[in-house]
């Protein structure tokens, strides 16, 4: 991690960042392929061994190399099953991961539950009239959100200052639209459940929290420069839209 962040970077402080996270998380991906397919290879291997040293012991139960062998071999299995059992505990969510087989008859239950629970299978446009085309539906849920979360540019001529009491003072004002510091952009960081679903970049709270000492000039960088000029890079801004119903059987969006 540490030489990954190394790389020498051209651009603004966000897109340097961005960048950077990007390159990483393609090194991440061949190490974990790699890691994790070799310790399945490894597993396989082991049970193979376990399987061979039990049927040698039925004709020499007494035989202390093989005793020995399988104890260790078991051992070597314990280590391997918990190195599973935490990596994958780490996804909270998802603690069927930890318990059952990952591709096991109740992996294929749960899945075709939760996919028929969020599956939309028609629903009504601004006329009032059922959509059952797939994407018909997926471009009226899109339409709808932006203009829902467009500003429409008009503002109020209703001024409410009067109404208002002076409680700041100018010092006061002045904290509050300063630049952060690093003892403030750290603590908000930390105060984020490292568990929580990451973005579309993948990468999450608990990573920026494992790695801090590594990245924290670069992360303090970007938060002080959206400060000083108010823009946010389409790459670190991009996130995901969860549509959860608030009733049975929506009809509109």
């Amino acid at each position: 991690m540490g030489e990954q962040w190394q790389t020498q970077v051209q651009g603004t402080k966000m897109f340097k960042f961005s960048q950077k996270l990007k390159s990483t998380k393609q090194q991440i991906k061949v190490w974990a392929t790699t890691f994790l397919e070799n310790n399945q290879q490894k597993l396989l291997l082991n049970s193979q061994k376990v399987q061979l040293i039990e049927e040698k012991l039925i004709n020499q139960p007494n035989s202390p190399r093989l005793n020995d062998w399988l104890h260790r071999m078991l051992r070597q299995r314990e280590k391997l099953l918990l190195f599973n059992q935490k990596y994958w505990g780490n996804f909270k969510r998802k603690e069927w991961l930890v318990n059952e087989d990952r591709n096991s008859r109740f992996f294929q239950q749960q899945a075709n539950t939760k996919r028929k629970k969020k599956l939309v299978c028609k629903i009504k446009d601004e006329c009032g009239i059922w959509i059952d085309n797939p994407q018909i539906i997926a471009e009226t849920f899109v339409h709808a959100y932006t203009i829902r979360f467009r500003t429409t540019g008009h503002s109020s001529n209703v001024r409410i200052d009067p109404l208002l009491c002076a409680r700041l003072s100018d010092e006061d004002n002045l904290a509050l639209i300063k630049n952060p510091d690093m003892i403030e952009v750290k603590a908000a960081l930390f105060s984020i459940d490292s568990s929580k679903t990451p973005g579309p970049d993948g990468f999450g709270a608990g990573f920026f929290k494992k790695y801090w000492e590594i990245l924290k000039h670069d992360f303090f960088q970007c938060i002080v420069e959206f400060f000083q000029n108010g823009h946010m890079l389409r790459q670190i801004n991009h996130t995901f839209i969860a549509l959860i119903p608030k009733r049975d059987n929506p009809a509109e969006t």
